[in-house]
Order: C-alpha cells, then sequence, then structure tokens
C-alpha cells in the first residue's frame, strides 16, 4: 500500500510539473535560435543512452520504465523542445556499453555523466546539474574510520566510473577491483569477498534494501564529487547548445520539486537502511 501511495504522489507530481513547463511554454518563445531549431528538425532521432542503474539520479525499473531525477529533467526538455518521437531512449545493460557506444556513434546522447580527459575527446559536456559525494561503505564490524584506515585491503568500484578511476590514481595503497555495476559490489561486501565499496550514497541505499544487506555501513566520503552533465556527440556541436539552453530554462522551483520527490522515493525504499547510511544523496545545481 505504500508502494502504490508513493506511486500516485509521483504521478500527481509529474503532471504538475508538466503542466508547470507546458505553461511556460505557452507564454514564452522558443528558447532555440532559429538555426537551432532547423538543425533539430532536422534530425530523425536522437539516441539517448542513461546510466542503466544510478538510483535516483537515472535508472530503468523493474518495468524497464526510465526513471529518476534525469528522466524528470528530460520530460520538462521533451516538453519544451517538442521533441515527440524523435528522442529514443535506448536501455543498456551498463555503463560501459554506454561509454562504448558514445565512442562509436551509435549513441548521441547521455544523461548524467561525469566529464573527464577521455570521455571529452568524442563528446561534449553542459554544464554540471547535479553534485553528489561518493562515500565509503563498509561491513559494520570495520572498526576504522575513513578511507585511509583500509590501506591494503580489497575496496571494489564501479568499472568505467570516474569515481573508480579517482580511487585507483589517488589511493595505490588500496588493492581496488573493479565490478561492473554498484549492486555486484554491495553484495562482495555484505558477503565477505570484498572489505569496502566507493558508491553513490543514494544509490547505495537502494540496492541495500533492495537486496536486504543490512550489515552494512558508511565510513566517510571518498574525495570524489560527482559532478554531472549532459554530454552529446562532439560533431553535434548545435545539440550541446539546445542542451544547454534547455537545463538553464527549467526553474528552481521546479528543480527543487523533482529534487524533494526523488529523496522522498529513496526514503520510502530505505526503511531500515536509512539506520545504516545516512547523509545528503545529492545537490541540484542552481
Amino acid at each position: 500500500m505504500k508502494g502504490s501511495s508513493f506511486l500516485i504522489k509521483r504521478l500527481f507530481g509529474f503532471l504538475y510539473l508538466l503542466l508547470f513547463s507546458m505553461i511556460g511554454m505557452s507564454y514564452g518563445q522558443d528558447i532555440l535560435t532559429a538555426d537551432e531549431r532547423l538543425w533539430l528538425d532536422q534530425q530523425p532521432v536522437i539516441r539517448f543512452a542513461p546510466a542503466p542503474n544510478f538510483p535516483p539520479v537515472e535508472f530503468f525499473d523493474e518495468t524497464n520504465e526510465y526513471q529518476g531525477i534525469t528522466a524528470d529533467f528530460i520530460k520538462i526538455i521533451d516538453q519544451k523542445l517538442n521533441l515527440g518521437q524523435k528522442l529514443e531512449i535506448v536501455q543498456l545493460d551498463n555503463w560501459g556499453e554506454v561509454l562504448s557506444q558514445g565512442r562509436s556513434r551509435e549513441i548521441d546522447m547521455w544523461g548524467a555523466a561525469e566529464k573527464t580527459e577521455g570521455r571529452s575527446q568524442y563528446m561534449q559536456f553542459t554544464q554540471p546539474y547535479i553534485r553528489l559525494p561518493a562515500v565509503v561503505i563498509v561491513r559494520n564490524e570495520f572498526a576504522g574510520e575513513g578511507i585511509e584506515a583500509l590501506e591494503g585491503k580489497k575496496v571494489v568500484g564501479i568499472e568505467n566510473y570516474a569515481s573508480y578511476e579517482h580511487l585507483q590514481e589517488k589511493y595505490p595503497q588500496l588493492n581496488a577491483l573493479g565490478v561492473p555495476d554498484i549492486e555486484t559490489g554491495l553484495r562482495m561486501v555484505s558477503y565477505g569477498t570484498a572489505d569496502a565499496i566507493v558508491a553513490n550514497n543514494a544509490a547505495a541505499i537502494y540496492y541495500i534494501e533492495k537486496n536486504g544487506l543490512t550489515n552494512l555501513k558508511v565510513i566517510g566520503e571518498s574525495g570524489f564529487e560527482w559532478n554531472l552533465r549532459f554530454a552529446v556527440r562532439d560533431d553535434w556541436a548545435p545539440l550541446l547548445s539546445i542542451m544547454q539552453k534547455s537545463l538553464d530554462s527549467i526553474t528552481a522551483q521546479q528543480k527543487r520539486d523533482i529534487y524533494r520527490y526523488w529523496i522522498n522515493y529513496i526514503h520510502q525504499v530505505s526503511g531500515n537502511s536509512r539506520g545504516i547510511i545516512c547523509g545528503l544523496p545529492a545537490q541540484l545545481v542552481s
């Protein structure tokens, strides 16, 4: 019943955001220049690949529906730009596939990506719109504090995530191990096959509850902070300008509402995990 009540609240909340966005479009001019609108109209499809398992930022739920903070941003942007069927949401298995298909031009846009030197060779990035820290999670019996206490320990990070690159470069004294996704890493720590994981706090809460992993705790931040941005292929410069203008046109109130919905979502699914892992999961950039 609790889940149904929350879904109803989400539905009304999204309808509010949608109405707010459409009202803004009704009384305002097109946010694009004539050249940008022409370029957009000439594109038959924009293939958009979200991070498949990065809640509450973006993820696919049990029914394979695209959800999260970025998904709500996309819904508003879709209305502002009148994209219709032009935007094709592509569900891939993991972040590594998202990166690979971005490099090969099979994908045109990402939703929530950290800007790195390597990725900038084939993608362009908007200004960041979400900031969130990567925390260090261990089993309850671990007595140390902070990532420095894990010297020589097996610490897992998510392959192809910028946070894992940071872990390897910043802390060579750790025994760093890459895993395909946060769910796998959390299970390894809980079951004792790894000592710690560096991960997004909010996503950790989601997967801890999903898997019933009640023996975990946070011992501090890792020193890495995601500054998440939309990214577009670097030979589509007009799309970068279009996406930045669209982001800039989302009001502070809309951003606060989206953030509030997804913080409530994490609280709804967390149950007892709220007492195990706490803290501010994300910060929207005004």
